[in-house]
């Protein structure tokens, strides 16, 4: 969920107000992680399981950081 949308997540009566308003919410220290392997080159690329998957309840997104041809990290964000 982007900044923007959780702002206006947040004024809505029933959202809660314990999720920290920072990138990634409570999973934010694995972000900072994520983003301290980075180096000059590095790419980092959004990946999904295929969407059948989703359907068979093995589904999964997230980032994954690729240096050259490698994949050198991946953060998890959903999963069903």
């Amino acid at each position: 969920m982007a900044m923007d949308e959780r702002r206006r997540y947040r004024e809505q009566p029933n959202a809660r107000k314990d999720v920290p308003f920072v990138p990634f919410g409570f999973a934010n220290e694995e972000w900072e992680i994520f983003k301290n392997k980075m180096k000059g080159g590095d790419e980092i690329r959004r990946m999904s399981s295929p969407p059948g998957s989703w359907s068979r309840l093995s589904g999964w997104e997230g980032y994954v950081l690729i240096r050259g041809q490698n994949i050198i990290w991946q953060m998890v964000t959903r999963i069903n």
